[in-house]
């Protein structure tokens, strides 16, 4: 018998049992693995403390590792997202191999070992204890999982759902009220997200905003409902400003558009609600670059005079540009940068 400690150091918390057969021909391996609360990750970002009953079994060329674990304690922070190019920089480094053999000369290779056969029939739990917290998420979760398949191919079943808990979103405290994260068992795992949260929202917090985030992880949609039922982009403005998008000045209805653009970069969706926004606002253009993290919205104030704003949504200032339509081929730009910086262009353009 081997006993050994988690990570915080108590004995006993890990034990390990059984035995190991092996001659010319037939291996046997019939071990069993007892976690005790066992402290099996310690860091600022990852706190896990977990108990099982793990056998492991079969022979060196097929194993299979069957048994319950329950999740005791899971403290997880989701990290902050860095801004592009903040994160450490490598320069590729060119290497030559000098000894190698001339092209008559054989060249040995290794042979690649096999893949033993290690077969997963594992069911995980945990009844609460689960916190998952960062970008304005503060949770509570609990899990009922299978794993079944392959160490190389593992296939998961089951769900996470919410005990209870709030996120920050557009600037507002919502309560989820509904959260479940399906495992479809498949090879591919991408689970499916439905994930529903509340607040109240307009001057006399008469409405019930309803932000739904539904869809595979890979790619999930936001959008917005309320109770009464109203249009989506009255819902999100209701929730900023206390009042539908119509009423909206020049500057909240420019707040509105990046909240509808940073909403849109961080689930995937949002072409609805920009939409929405572009008609509602009176906009003759309102675009979003999640990539670029950009929004720009623009107007023509006159038949001949287009005026445009361009807004990072990570960085401060507004680039301003007036565009002049002199003919049907010339046009003089005047662009204002946000640090006073002012240029004049002229653009001819000839289509044939």
């Amino acid at each position: 018998q081997i006993t050994g400690s988690g990570t915080e150091g108590r004995e006993g918390a890990v034990r390990l049992e059984g035995s190991l057969r092996a001659d010319q021909e037939t291996s046997a391996v019939d071990l069993a693995l007892v976690l005790d609360r066992a402290q099996l990750a310690d860091s600022p970002d990852l706190q896990l403390r977990g108990s099982a009953d793990l056998a492991l079994t079969g022979s060196f060329e097929s194993l299979l590792l069957a048994g319950t674990a329950n999740i005791d304690e899971l403290d997880l922070t989701i990290p902050s997202v860095e801004a592009e190019n903040s994160g450490p920089q490598y320069t590729p480094v060119n290497v030559v191999r000098i000894d190698t053999p001339a092209a008559d000369e054989p060249v040995a290779t290794e042979s690649e070992p096999g893949e033993s056969a290690f077969a997963l029939d594992l069911a995980v739990k945990a009844d609460n204890g689960i916190f998952i917290r960062g970008r304005g998420l503060e949770s509570e979760w609990s899990a009922d999982l299978v794993v079944l398949g392959t160490l190389v191919e593992p296939i998961v079943g089951g769900e996470i759902a919410i005990v209870n808990g709030e996120v920050n979103l557009a600037g507002r405290t919502f309560d989820i009220t509904r959260g479940d994260v399906g495992f479809q068992r498949t090879t591919d795992i991408d689970p499916l997200i439905e994930l529903e949260a509340t607040t109240l929202a307009g001057e006399d917090e008469d409405v019930t905003a309803i932000a739904r985030v539904q869809g595979p992880a890979s790619d999930p949609t936001l959008s917005f409902s309320s109770t009464p039922s109203l249009p989506e982009e009255d819902v999100l403005a209701l929730i900023l400003f206390g009042k539908p998008a119509a009423e909206l000045g020049a500057s909240e209805a420019l707040q509105l558009a990046s909240a509808a653009a940073t909403l849109s970069g961080a689930f995937g969706g949002g072409a609805g609600i920009t939409g929405s926004l572009r008609n509602d606002l009176g906009l003759d253009r309102l675009t979003i670059d999640p990539s670029a993290r950009t929004l720009e919205v623009g107007k023509y104030v006159s038949e001949d005079i287009y005026v445009s704003a361009r807004q990072s949504l990570t960085q401060a200032g507004t680039i301003i540009s007036i565009v002049y339509e002199l003919s049907r081929f010339v046009s003089l730009e005047s662009t204002l940068q946000p640090n006073g910086a002012q240029s004049v262009g002229a653009t001819y353009r000839r289509d044939y």
